[in-house]
């Protein structure tokens, strides 16, 4: 059995708290004394002013530090009517920032 866990991946529906458990559980390890920062990313929602969910960023760790980064990774398209840009890269209804 291994001594230490080098990778953790959380799957489950939309709503389910995986993000809110991952940053949870690295805000309690971090207190340890021989604690590591942790390295990554991990994706936020985005809602709009009607709570609806209308994409997703890319955020890296440390969270909640100043050298943290935030960029778009994923937004909503809002049509496909004539005159609307078409964005380059989609997956289903969103656009995707690569």
């Amino acid at each position: 059995m291994p001594t230490h866990v080098r990778h953790v991946f959380l799957t489950g529906f939309p709503g389910v708290g995986k993000t809110t458990t991952m940053l949870k559980a690295i805000d309690e390890l971090g207190k340890a004394a021989d604690a590591l920062p942790p390295c990554g990313f991990y994706t936020a929602e985005i809602r709009d002013v009607d709570g609806k969910r209308c994409g997703f960023d890319v955020v890296t760790f440390p969270s909640g530090q100043s050298d943290a980064r935030r960029a778009p990774l994923a937004r909503l398209v809002a049509g496909d009517g004539v005159g609307s840009a078409r964005p380059r890269h989609r997956v289903g209804r969103s656009a995707v920032d690569v």
